[in-house]
């Protein structure tokens, strides 16, 4: 076979970590499977590339925009049409790129991650522009690893639509993404693990097994997440129920006769350095850590013993690394991993009653934990790899 061109279009430019090890992993997983392939990449929507480490200082802003930028938040109508044209101009700016790639690419996939919701208009609009490239090159589109939203507008659901009847390869990341697109749309789709779980990690030297139950010293990591531009976070009931059991897990792992460390930690999100900021005011002895890259995560992940997360992607790289993994639910994406996981018993939701002691029993759960997450992310590579293999399978 001669070399073909694999366009993957998706939100490797955002400052999340997260989305930097989905296209990464992807990239690893479609070149590995296939050697004759030449893989361009697409950003998805308007993101910035990551070009420092976030700083827990102050920073100088610019108090207009700022101010601008909360009146058009505060009416949402208004905020998705703002976010629309930005999406529609960003692809109008880069409309010449966008024709280039269709138009010599042998395949094309979009993903991975949360691209099919309405998160105000700017990814449907993304998505019905690919639409529109689809059909004016006469190229299907391969949809990999994403996972959908729960409510979509009556717009953001037209957009999709559109989008989604110009793919013939549709596999979401989890089951309940699976459902929603067949009842939304009436389409039946397939599932593929999170593309991270593909990331190459043989420049991480893997510890070797540990006796976490005797250990002297264990380094817990918390993964936190500001919710303020998120659905949850419009919510000030479940925002101070989340914030007040974080501060109550912390207390009970420091009054325990376990001695711990804790680590305190984001994924890359300038906006998650809040409630950072917020526990540290009443917790001093507690350690922070911000990664410069994905690389600088996932040496960090290495070296902790069990994790409590909260961004999705934390918990798939803790499972990369076979770490024990627990999370705080605040979205039906995280939600749909620990399921395909089998590991529903170790995540909580935030909107049903659970206790902080009901956490904290997982992160002190070391039940035959290296077998058991070993053996769920093999599992999970393995049917990551069939289905890459079903996909490039088009090329021949």
């Amino acid at each position: 076979m001669k070399e073909k061109n694999v366009l993957i279009i998706g939100e490797m430019n955002s400052e999340n970590i997260g989305d930097k090890a989905i296209f990464e992993g992807l990239k690893h997983s479609l070149s590995t499977s296939n050697d004759k392939i030449k893989i361009s990449e697409l950003s998805f929507s308007s993101g910035q590339k990551k070009t420092d480490t976030p700083s827990i200082q102050p920073q100088k802003s610019n108090i207009g925009k700022i101010i601008l930028k909360k009146v058009i938040k505060k009416n949402y109508k208004v905020y998705s049409l703002f976010n629309m044209l930005k999406t529609f101009s960003f692809y109008y700016k880069n409309r010449n790129l966008v024709k280039s790639e269709f138009r010599k690419s042998d395949l094309i996939i979009v993903g991975g991650g949360a691209l099919l919701q309405d998160n105000a208009m700017t990814f449907p609009a993304a998505l019905y522009v690919l639409s529109i490239m689809s059909k004016k090159f006469s190229k299907k589109i391969s949809v990999v690893g994403c996972s959908s939203g729960n409510k979509f507008s009556w717009l953001s659901k037209k957009f999709i639509n559109k989008f989604l009847l110009q793919t013939d390869q549709l596999y979401m990341r989890d089951p309940k993404s699976v459902e929603i697109i067949y009842r939304e749309f009436n389409i039946y789709s397939q599932i593929i693990p999170d593309n991270a779980l593909r990331y190459n990690i043989d420049h991480i030297l893997s510890d070797t097994k540990k006796d976490l139950k005797n250990k002297k010293l264990l380094k817990i990591g918390i993964n936190l997440m500001t919710f303020s531009n998120h659905g949850i976070g419009r919510n000030e009931k479940f925002k101070k129920e989340y914030e007040k059991i974080v501060l109550e897990c912390i207390q009970i792992i420091l009054n325990s006769e376990r001695e711990s460390e804790i680590h305190l930690f984001t994924t890359g999100e300038d906006s998650d350095l809040e409630i950072i900021k917020k526990i540290k005011l009443n917790h001093n002895d507690i350690k922070l850590f911000v990664p410069k890259d994905l690389s600088d995560l996932l040496v960090f992940i290495n070296g902790l013993d069990t994790m409590l997360n909260t961004r999705l992607h934390a918990s798939i790289l803790g499972l990369l690394l076979k770490k024990p993994i627990s999370s705080i639910i605040w979205d039906e994406k995280v939600k749909g991993f620990y399921e395909l996981c089998g590991l529903s018993d170790r995540s909580f939701n935030i909107k049903k009653d659970f206790s902080a002691n009901d956490i904290v029993r997982t992160i002190f759960d070391f039940e035959s934990s290296d077998s058991k997450f070993e053996k769920i992310k093999e599992d999970l590579v393995i049917h990551h790899k069939k289905n890459i293999e079903v996909i490039l399978s088009n090329l021949e």
